[in-house]
């Protein structure tokens, strides 16, 4: 059986993980003005996330061992987010003051590399 504060700390590690990539994505599609309507959704859905991965944070700390079976669900949550960061960032490299390049935006569909795509 795991020390309870070895479940506590890896728990708390994930979640923190999850909350800190979910938070760069939408601070980075939150900088992208005049966005397509995928990434305004995507803004909203990170938006969503964020009060229920700090409630997962909040309990997490006070009992995690009642919460090992979301150990892997919420690391692959902080994945995605982290894979769609990953994503998203060079298309924006062009963009000046926040609005989106068209270049940067082409090359992103031209790759097959969609939002939608992923999130499907």
């Amino acid at each position: 059986m795991a020390e309870p504060i070895g479940v506590t700390a890896g728990l708390l590690g994930i979640a923190t993980f999850a909350i800190q990539t979910s938070k760069a994505v939408y601070d980075l599609v939150n900088s992208i003005q005049k966005s397509p309507q995928t990434i305004r959704d995507l803004k909203s859905e990170m938006l969503a996330l964020d009060p229920i991965l700090s409630f997962i944070h909040k309990v997490v700390t006070s009992d995690a061992s009642k919460f090992e079976d979301i150990r892997y669900p919420l690391h692959q949550c902080g994945m995605v987010c982290f894979h769609l960061r990953s994503l998203i960032q060079p298309c924006t490299a062009h963009s000046a003051d926040g609005s989106r390049s068209a270049r940067d935006w082409i090359k992103m569909q031209y790759k097959g590399k969609t939002i939608d795509g992923y999130k499907g």
